[in-house]
């Protein structure tokens, strides 16, 4: 509806900077209105927008509701959703604000323009998602909150499709039906990934536990030794003996410390703010033992005062795996001699990123690109499972903007993890 307007808006913008945001999937469609501006196409910049003014934007796509290249825009700040066609109506008496007999203009124009419940489901689906105020339609009236979440309930029952033909319908049904056995076959597969990874996790965990209880451990047993030697000789005073079970209790205590340490790194956490020095500490804390234990050098150089918004757990887990791939690879390259793991933080216009660098050979480029598959390894066999940095990755980018990125050169290699700027 807007796109026949476009080349009217240029006239009255007039400006060589001015750019029409779209998927690129709709720019062979809407050039025909002669629009002259260039384009900012969604799917290739991340479905993310940051304006200079401060202004963020991210894309959520909603194919075929109703166009191959459709998509919905949300504004963080506001929480507001500009949804196109989805929530539209159908109305003569139109009002600025919608009201609880919204869904029977709402009913009118999705029963006859969306293509099937099934697909108008998926996108109602992404969009429940959202934390939303306010819903703002192409063609329509504003939604707001207390009357979001009831009309999308009515929505998903709507039987969409109508005046497609029947034969058709059937077969868009059976090839729907088919896509939705495939992606519960697809969770189940990554169920299992998952479970894969808790399990080496857990493993990596005890590994780390008794390399960490082994000092202690040691020092308990050599105090209880001597106070035993003193005690057959009958040589025991009773300053060695409140010394001796002073040291032991401190390590007992140290040991307890280091149990409560692991229980809160696997406390789950949702995406939220925190501070990225805090989050590096800790897996500082938990690593620390065993890397240095290895004459591996752990160097980090964030900034204290650095917030961000994800889950903290996932970050944590991922900075985990990252390094207990470096690690590994430093345990198969034992002829470096300084060997240094680096976590920094750096921050560009577009954002933060927080990375994780060693010295261990690098990655060699005919694999940089296959590192992230699932099942993919370097390792000898029943030395990896080949899912570490493939659940990394799902981690990572499970939230909107944030991305990782690894690259490799003079036997060094980098990975970093970019999040979202916000405002």
């Amino acid at each position: 509806d807007l796109a026949a307007a476009v080349p009217a808006l240029e006239k009255l913008i007039d400006r060589d900077d001015l750019r029409v945001v779209t998927h690129s999937r709709m720019v062979l469609l809407v050039k025909h209105y002669g629009i002259k501006s260039k384009y900012y196409s969604i799917d290739e910049g991340e479905f993310l927008l940051n304006t200079k003014s401060g202004l963020t934007l991210q894309f959520i796509t909603t194919p075929y509701c109703h166009s191959p290249g459709a998509f919905v825009t949300y504004e963080p700040d506001t929480k507001t959703l500009l949804s196109g066609d989805i929530f539209g109506g159908l109305e003569e008496s139109w009002k600025f604000y919608a009201d609880e007999n919204y869904f029977n203009e709402v009913k009118l124009f999705h029963e006859n323009f969306m293509p099937s419940r099934n697909i108008l489901n998926y996108s109602l689906s992404k969009i429940e998602e959202l934390d939303i105020q306010l819903i703002a339609p192409q063609h329509g009236s504003i939604v707001k909150k207390e009357f979001i979440k009831p009309l999308i309930e009515d929505m998903k029952k709507l039987e969409c499709g109508i005046y497609i033909d029947k034969k058709y319908h059937t077969e868009l049904y059976e090839t729907i039906e088919k896509l939705e056995i495939q992606i519960k076959i697809n969770r189940q597969k990554d169920m299992l990934l998952m479970e894969q990874v808790k399990f080496a996790q857990m493993r990596e965990m005890m590994n780390m536990v008794a390399h960490q209880w082994r000092q202690p451990l040691n020092a308990v047993a050599a105090s209880a030794i001597n106070l035993s030697l003193n005690s057959m000789m009958e040589n025991l005073e009773d300053a060695e003996v409140q010394k001796a079970t002073t040291f032991i209790q401190e390590q007992v205590q140290k040991m307890s410390q280091t149990i409560d340490d692991f229980m809160d790194f696997h406390k789950e956490s949702d995406a939220n703010e925190f501070f990225v020095y805090e989050a590096v500490e800790n897996v500082k804390k938990i690593v620390y033992e065993q890397i240095n234990g290895r004459g591996i050098k752990l160097v980090t150089d964030v900034d204290r005062h650095l917030k961000v918004f994800h889950s903290r757990t996932s970050i944590e887990h991922s900075m985990l795996n990252i390094i207990s791939n470096a690690r590994d690879a430093f345990d198969e390259h034992k002829d470096i001699k300084d060997k240094i793991i680096k976590i920094y933080t750096k921050v560009d216009n577009d954002g933060l990123s927080l990375c994780i660098g060693d010295n261990a050979g690098g990655v060699k480029d005919e694999i940089l690109s296959k590192i992230f598959n699932p099942y993919f390894s370097t390792k000898e066999q029943g030395k990896g499972t080949g899912v570490g940095l493939y659940i990394t990755k799902e981690m990572v980018e499970k939230v909107k903007g944030s991305k990782i990125t690894c690259r490799t050169s003079n036997g060094k290699t980098v990975f970093c993890i970019k999040f979202i700027k916000r405002q």
